[in-house]
């Protein structure tokens, strides 16, 4: 998964990146970098990439001496805060999340969520799930369910095992997520750790 945008801001670039697949997110970042060098004369770009290793650090540093970019320099984007509801959502009712969610519990046929971030469902999913952006994730142990991100039109999804429904190219795609050590990491484990200690805290 690689999800890169740039904005111009006051004569300068500003780029904002997240990703897991380290040579993906090189390619396609040399192939915009290079785009935004052709439409302007002054070349300079501030960096926000979520979890830029040391190694990949060095790799941007030579990507940009090789285009000529100025780096103005670098920040880390903010991880989103993230909820937990525990129960299953039912009795035919409409849900709207705007921040990322943790379920435990399952989600039921007559229930319809529109959610604007990512869902991690550890339990069972039915019923329709919009979600608006591209960048959005279904992460859930199973499904049967009415499912569209972004602009794909609602497919119906049934899965029996744990599985990470995604957007790419204009389509949802499935991923199969096999062994609980495997599924714990889908999850991203350590999100979920931190947000269950927030709540035990207050």
């Amino acid at each position: 998964m690689v999800q890169i945008k740039i904005k111009a801001v006051k004569g300068s670039y500003h780029v904002f990146a997240v990703y897991d697949d380290a040579d993906l997110f090189f390619d396609e970042l040399a192939q915009r970098l290079k785009q935004c060098c052709i439409r302007t004369a002054r070349f300079e770009a501030f960096f926000h990439i979520e979890n830029l290793t040391q190694k990949d650090l060095v790799r941007l540093f030579k990507l940009c001496e090789q285009i000529n970019l100025k780096i103005l320099g670098f920040d880390e984007m903010p991880q989103p805060s993230i909820g937990i509801h525990e129960g299953n959502l039912r009795y035919a009712r409409e849900y709207e999340f705007t921040e990322p969610l943790i379920l435990f519990g399952n989600i039921e046929k007559s229930v319809s969520v529109c959610a604007k971030a990512n869902l991690y469902v550890l339990g069972h999913v039915q019923g329709v799930l919009d979600f608006l952006y591209a960048d959005c994730v279904l992460y859930a142990s199973s499904l049967c369910a009415n499912v569209r991100i972004h602009d794909t039109s609602f497919q119906n999804l049934t899965i029996f095992s744990p599985c990470k429904v995604y957007y790419e190219k204009r389509e949802l795609k499935i991923e199969m997520v096999k062994g609980e050590k495997s599924w714990e990491k889908q999850l991203q484990l350590p999100l979920v750790k931190a947000a269950l200690e927030k709540a035990v805290s207050h």
